[in-house]
């Protein structure tokens, strides 16, 4: 079973062009140690999106059986944590 929310305890590193799919109602969500460093480039972008997105290959397994659309995914939470970093990062 996939978990809803992924808790971050420790440094996330998210390498450009990385594309970070989740299920309705996931996220991620840091704690008190967790930070999560997602730089990507100009040319080559992080995208946080829906795993009803094909962008990068048909996760869910569906062909065309789905479009994402806004409110598919729940969160990217940092509480009250210093120091994550989000650079040419898209959300869909």
């Amino acid at each position: 079973m996939v978990p809803d929310i992924v808790k971050i305890d420790a440094v996330l590193t998210i390498q450009a062009g990385t594309i970070i799919k989740f299920h309705a109602d996931g996220g991620l969500e840091v704690w008190d140690n967790g930070t999560i460093n997602a730089i990507g480039l100009n040319d080559s972008k992080i995208l946080f999106t829906s795993i009803k997105d094909d962008t990068g290959g048909d996760t869910n397994n569906d062909l065309a059986g789905t479009t994402p659309n806004s409110g598919d995914w729940d969160i990217v939470d940092l509480g009250d944590q210093n120091g994550s970093q989000f650079k040419y990062c898209n959300y869909q």
